[in-house]
């Protein structure tokens, strides 16, 4: 089951899906009422995985190039530069890669788009995270036409797509090879059905001379005009429609049936139709951390979690092996019948929380070797580092991670994204002690380089605490202090006001050398030590 919710500029619709069905929906105001009812309706599916949708007038696109560069950071600066270039100081942005363009320097094509009135979604969002729920991405609906495009068969030509998104409003779209350049949201001010051919033609007509204008569209070049509405909009349409001029009707029930929703909608437009597609693969364009804090934390709290599950039923079967293996039979025989009870009640208990991946047998293989090459070479695992990382993370919500890179001897290597699912094998043959670097950055200190500083001296000396860390380095500061970074602050340089803005930085934690009892000749030795 899934949940979504289409945000209107006013309103909110609360949608939940199973298997391409509605089995719940319901339409919220943004008044106290309002918010008391949609606290009521989402109470007990908080964590249901949530995407919103934004269908609203106050939404800016403009298209930009950018230089291509291979520095990832690089990028990031000079898509900043642009994004400050037509939305500066607004919270909710985003840039969309295009593809690069087919002549001269063959630039890389963005999309820029923006919230430009943020005071319409706010109320919504902020009683979102009151109610803790899991919204895992802000998406544009106008992007979602991109997916709608390709199940009507227009392909890579260039299209129109005009839909009825509710009665009182028209969204214009255009795309070119499957890809969104343009879009806006029009009310749709008319007193009766009759009137609605007239407004329709007039806004088509509007939106090709503009994408002319904006080169987007050339004049002689085909394009397909696709309009998507109500049955009984539909027939008021064909009455006036010139076929020729590329104009194809569309039913929004026809269009319902050929994605494959099975239950009656109480919608004849094609809001349904757009919550459906984006549904089914999420995206965030507009999220920002705090709004999808309470994601992230699930997340992470998953992958540790089955990374300890998977550590604990993979030590639980080496135990296994090694007392049947044992001199001592008659010994062994009963250690290896109490180890496989203990392994069994485990197994049902934990079993249940293992992801997905862990079905697979060849996973579960790999999980054992690994562990048992960890354990082989003396050293602390991944698991016992990050989970030590973790725990101290727990007391300092201000500090999100960005990216950790394990390092055994320079030799051995595992980098891990903190939102990602644990790969077993990532932990293959470290041989030394070990170092993890760790990337991070500070919320809500943006203008306090003091006070960040002051945590992050705290946060070093709480990781030192921990008995496996013999030290911690500092390698980059929240804020460079040295007096080349404070020139070049005042003179607004890019590097410095990404940094500033960011608030990030990084530390090295050196891990003490674990050493293994009786571990030689290269085999795990000391049956009594050894439990499950």
């Amino acid at each position: 089951m899934r949940q979504l919710f289409y945000f209107y500029g006013y309103r909110l619709k609360v949608m939940r899906w199973k298997k391409g069905e509605i089995i719940a929906a319901s339409t919220f105001e943004p008044n106290k009422e309002g918010f008391e009812k949609f606290t009521s309706f989402i109470r007990g599916y908080e964590k249901l995985k949530t995407q919103m949708l934004v269908d609203i007038i106050e939404e800016d696109f403009q298209s930009e190039t950018i230089p291509k560069v291979h520095s990832s950071h690089d990028k990031r600066i000079l898509i900043d530069k642009a994004l400050d270039k037509y939305f500066q100081n607004i919270k909710y942005r985003c840039a969309l890669p295009q593809g690069r363009q087919k002549t001269g320097r063959k630039d890389e094509i963005y999309l820029l788009g923006a919230l430009t009135n943020t005071e319409l979604i706010n109320p919504w969002v902020e009683k979102i995270r009151e109610n803790k729920v899991n919204l895992i991405g802000i998406q544009s609906v106008s992007t979602v036409g991109e997916k709608l495009i390709s199940i009507i068969g227009n392909g890579n030509k260039p299209t129109l797509l005009v839909s009825q998104q509710v009665p009182w409003t028209l969204r214009l779209s255009f795309y070119s090879e499957q890809k969104l350049l343009f879009s806006r949201l029009v009310p749709a001010r008319i007193k009766d059905i009759s009137e609605y051919p007239e407004l329709v033609f007039k806004e088509v007509d509007q939106t090709l001379k503009y994408l002319q204008f904006k080169r987007l569209l050339g004049a002689d070049e085909e394009r397909d005009i696709v309009l998507i509405t109500d049955s009984e909009y539909q027939e008021a349409i064909a009455e006036n429609l010139n076929e020729d001029e590329g104009y194809f009707n569309l039913k929004t029930s026809d269009i319902r049936d050929k994605i494959g929703i099975t239950s009656k909608v109480d919608s004849p437009c094609a809001d349904t139709i757009f919550a459906y597609l984006a549904e089914a693969k999420a995206t965030n364009h507009y999220g920002q951390h705090a709004d999808l804090k309470q994601y992230r934390t699930t997340m992470a709290k998953t992958v540790i979690n089955t990374a300890t599950v998977i550590s604990t039923v993979a030590a639980a079967t080496i135990c296994i092996t090694l007392f049947l293996f044992a001199i001592n039979y008659q010994r062994a025989t009963q250690k290896a019948d109490s180890a496989a009870d203990n392994f069994n009640n485990l197994y049902q208990n934990e079993s249940a929380e293992l992801d997905s991946a862990m079905s697979n047998a060849n996973m579960m293989k790999q999980s054992v070797d690994a562990i048992n090459i960890v354990t082989n070479t003396g050293n602390y695992t991944p698991l016992e580092i990050i989970t030590v990382l973790a725990n101290t993370l727990k007391r300092y919500p201000a500090i999100s991670l960005k990216q950790l890179h394990l390092n055994y001897n320079n030799k051995h290597t595992v980098d891990f994204d903190p939102l990602a699912a644990p790969d077993p094998m990532a932990m293959e043959q470290p041989r030394l002690p070990a170092t993890l670097t760790v990337e991070a950055e500070i919320i809500g200190m943006d203008d306090n380089f003091r006070k960040s500083l002051t945590l992050v001296s705290t946060f070093i000396k709480s990781i030192t605490a921990n008995d496996i860390v013999a030290k911690v380095d500092l390698e980059k500061p929240p804020i460079d202090l040295t007096s080349k970074a404070q020139v070049e602050g005042k003179t607004g340089t890019a590097d410095d006001s990404y940094q500033n803005k960011k608030n990030s930085f990084s530390i090295v934690i050196n891990y003490k050398n674990k050493n293994p009892t009786n571990n030689t000749n290269g085999n795990i030795g000391g049956t009594d030590e050894i439990t499950p």
